[in-house]
């Protein structure tokens, strides 16, 4: 299986330390940043399946932020505030509550490893349906 694209937007030291736990794991890091207002023209570019994004990462509001994204990669939260975490769970968002622990690392990137394989797998169903006609 290829491996998902990752960017990362977090405090320097989670950053290294999220980093360094993807290594092994089926997400290919791609690239990094400390700042949102830093990262935006770079994703655009690069296109990831995801981005980790801590939530106390930047200066912008991360709405304003995410409007600014050309394709909406799969967003993995990173917090340790409790409201934030209860927020994301009520809504089933995806999220690491930090300290990152590998286990908990190992589940999520199974589950989206798994969705993204299904969508690959229906697009290339499509895709092997339709039959383009030829133009003379």
């Amino acid at each position: 299986m290829e491996k998902l694209k990752g960017v990362i937007i977090a405090n320097s030291k989670l950053k290294d330390e999220l980093t360094a736990m993807l290594k092994t794991e089926t997400v290919q890091v791609i690239d990094a940043f400390e700042h949102q207002k830093d990262a935006v023209e770079h994703i655009n570019q690069l296109e990831p399946n995801l981005l980790f994004l801590e939530t106390q990462a930047g200066e912008l509001a991360t709405n304003n932020f995410l409007a600014k994204l050309t394709k909406q990669p799969t967003l993995v939260f990173l917090t340790k505030d409790e409201a934030s975490l209860q927020t994301f769970k009520a809504n089933k968002l995806h999220y690491l509550s930090l300290p990152i622990h590998p286990q908990q690392l190992k589940q999520l990137l199974a589950q989206l490893t798994g969705v993204h394989s299904q969508l690959a797998d229906k697009m290339k169903a499509v895709l092997g349906k339709l039959k383009l006609s030829e133009e003379p």
